[in-house]
């Protein structure tokens, strides 16, 4: 049953969400701006419905800045070969 009013929850928040990020696509913004603007909202979305769901705990892992680090500097090792092959 929680996890049902936590989908129903998520999914109310998603919809007016939606509808938001048709208004800003109608802006006369840059596309960046724009991308910007709706990933705010989709966050905003996901925060609002883990409030309204107490039984909803979420919890980092210890190690989560070594894993993090390790997914950067996988990302950076490629785009710097990217860089050296003109891609």
């Amino acid at each position: 049953l929680a996890r049902s009013v936590y989908a129903v929850g998520l999914l109310g928040n998603m919809l007016w969400t939606t509808a938001l990020m048709n208004i800003v696509h109608l802006a006369p913004m840059s596309k960046a701006w724009k991308e910007g603007v709706c990933l705010v909202l989709t966050q905003l979305a996901w925060r609002i419905a883990l409030l309204f769901a107490p039984w909803m705990s979420i919890q980092g892992d210890d190690d989560y800045a070594e894993q993090w680090g390790l997914v950067l500097s996988l990302m950076d090792e490629y785009d710097s070969e990217d860089v050296r092959e003109g891609k």
